[in-house]
């Protein structure tokens, strides 16, 4: 049981850490500036090109996330994390005499 508990908050941790990373990957490649270029740009066919959207999206997406959902994911986490940290602490207990 105390493998699916680590399973569950490793995982939920990740869901958290993963996307809101990619925010500061974008950020650092300047790839975040999407969002300034295709509000101040003239829209032609073809401009802002097809990655410039992919980035906007990118951007809108991580950024959220960054602000939200990172935190959603930290306090889910923090349940599982205690109770196997609990289960680990009465299982290293009952073995040591």
């Amino acid at each position: 049981m105390s493998n699916r508990l680590r399973k569950t908050w490793v995982v939920l941790l990740l869901l958290g850490v993963v996307p809101a990373a990619l925010f500061f990957v974008l950020k650092w490649t300047g790839r975040t500036d999407a969002l300034h270029y295709i509000a101040t740009t003239r829209w032609m066919p073809g401009d802002p090109s097809a990655f410039d959207l992919v980035c906007l999206f990118l951007s809108v997406f991580t950024w959220a996330w960054v602000k939200g959902f990172m935190n959603f994911f930290f306090f889910a986490a923090v349940p599982f994390a205690l109770a196997d940290a609990v289960r680990a602490r009465r299982g290293r207990k009952e073995v040591s005499p």
